[in-house]
């Protein structure tokens, strides 16, 4: 084993943490989505992208960066996330930023309020009586209807994180999907039972 393993080793097993080289292909695959993409599709540039459960502009600063050609749509249903987003952004003309959620179909939900903004999520009637938190009354909206109102002709990247709601907000594209008219979907899962009432 030579010095420069050694170290590396030793270095791992005290910060507990793994450490890479970086060769002369960038990042590693696994550790950097938007590295990976590019890897898979050297050609791809997203110019319309939706970014559903949008938080506070994490994921929609980064690909204002990766995809420097990119309109970003940015969808969060929480009234005091969605005045965080919209500061963070406010001067970045490419984005757009909508305070209502996605879903399956176009009606009126209730929004979890849990202490962190990242976790919070929608709740159906039959199961909002038992929540202990506060709840935000919200509108939704399907992908196909926003794409008809904004005459959006195809999504290129399509991220969704919506912490459980997921599978609804695919079901409210299903006329973009069935026309083939998104490129690429990423899905933020989390394998939680407790906050996927169904299976996959």
């Amino acid at each position: 084993m030579g010095l420069k393993s050694s170290v590396r080793r030793f270095l791992e097993k005290v910060l507990q943490a793994k450490i890479y080289r970086f060769g002369p292909r960038g990042v590693p695959r696994g550790l950097d989505l938007f590295s990976d993409i590019q890897r898979a599709f050297p050609d791809f540039e997203p110019l319309i992208v939706f970014d559903v459960g949008a938080n506070v502009g994490q994921s929609a600063e980064k690909m204002l960066i990766k995809f420097p050609s990119s309109h970003i749509f940015c969808f969060e249903p929480s009234r005091s996330t969605f005045s965080d987003l919209q500061e963070r952004l406010k001067e970045r003309t490419r984005v757009q930023c909508f305070n209502f959620a996605i879903s399956s179909e176009q009606s009126s939900g209730k929004l979890e309020l849990n202490k962190m903004s990242v976790m919070r999520r929608l709740v159906g009637e039959s199961n909002s009586e038992g929540i202990s938190t506060k709840t935000e009354n919200v509108s939704l909206i399907t992908i196909d209807a926003f794409c008809a109102e904004q005459q959006i002709s195809r999504i290129d990247y399509h991220k969704v994180d919506t912490e459980g709601h997921e599978l609804q907000v695919l079901a409210g594209a299903e006329l973009m999907l069935s026309s083939d008219k998104i490129n690429l979907i990423e899905l933020e899962l989390g394998m939680n039972p407790e906050l996927v009432p169904y299976a996959i």
